[in-house]
């Protein structure tokens, strides 16, 4: 169990994060009750990044890539290079060889609410994702690492530049 003193971007004031679970990333709540932000902690390199606040969402959203729109539907989406051959269920329209046909999930998840949050994780072995990983807001997706997408947030994909938004897609 790793403790850390972090300072938080928005009011500067220092806080001790302690991570039970030896979790490469945490979300902790600036505790100084005039600021309260969302602060992504990394511990494996040691970066404490503002998490921008969020609308809650009651839709999975989309990704667009290339001025194309790829609809996410709730539950497991499986996002990678459209093939024949892949099982994919949002296949990218590339001739990217780096994309895998199975890259990454994105699962939307409906919380009691009735909000739903998109969960990102890299569905491929460790050897694949150390020499490309998936980039989100340009960090490294780690082995095992789930993160909650915000709207806006930008993937990288082999080298495929992808933007996810959590609206409905306007027909």
């Amino acid at each position: 169990m790793e403790s850390k003193i972090i300072t938080c971007p928005a009011c500067r004031g220092r806080l001790e994060v302690t991570n039970p679970n030896d979790e490469p990333v945490l979300m902790v709540k600036c505790p100084n009750p005039q600021c309260g932000v969302r602060i992504r902690v990394r511990f494996d390199t040691g970066k404490t990044i503002l998490a921008p606040e969020r609308e809650a969402a009651t839709v999975p959203g989309y990704l667009t890539h290339n001025g194309q729109h790829y609809t996410l539907s709730e539950g497991r989406n499986v996002v990678g290079r459209a093939s024949q051959s892949g099982s994919a269920t949002v296949g990218i329209v590339t001739d990217d060889k780096t994309m895998s046909r199975e890259h990454c999930l994105l699962e939307a998840i409906t919380t009691k609410s009735g909000h739903v949050k998109v969960v990102l994780s890299d569905l491929r072995d460790a050897e694949k994702m150390q020499a490309r990983p998936v980039l989100l807001n340009d960090e490294p997706v780690l082995h095992g690492e789930r993160l909650v997408l915000d709207n806006g947030d930008e993937l990288v994909l082999g080298t495929q530049l992808l933007r996810f938004t959590q609206k409905p897609l306007e027909s």
